[in-house]
C-alpha cells in the first residue's frame, strides 16, 4: 500500500474538557511520503510547537493520511500522556 500524504497536527484542550484547538507547530514524518507500507512499517513523527501552551492542558496528535488511488482520508487520533 502506498501512502501519498501524511499530515500531522497537534491539538490541545483545557483540562476541564473544553473543545480541541489546533496548535501551530512544525511537524515532519520519517520516512516522508510517499511511502510504501506493509503490516509492520513504522512511520515516526516529530512536532515542534510554536508555543508551550498551558501546563494543565490535554494534548493529542491528529494524523491524516491518504492512500494512493483512494479519495478516503484515514484519521488517527492519539492523546499524549501528560
Amino acid at each position: 500500500m502506498l501512502v501519498e500524504t501524511i499530515v500531522v497536527s497537534l491539538e490541545t484542550a483545557a483540562a476541564d474538557g473544553s473543545t480541541w484547538t489546533t496548535v501551530p507547530a512544525l511537524c515532519s514524518t520519517t520516512p516522508a511520503p510517499p511511502v510504501r507500507i506493509a503490516t509492520s512499517t513504522r512511520i515516526a513523527y516529530e512536532c515542534l510547537p510554536s508555543s508551550a501552551g498551558p501546563t494543565d492542558a490535554r494534548r493529542r496528535v491528529v494524523v491524516l493520511a491518504t492512500i494512493a488511488g483512494s479519495d478516503e482520508v484515514f484519521r488517527i487520533v492519539s492523546e499524549i500522556p501528560g
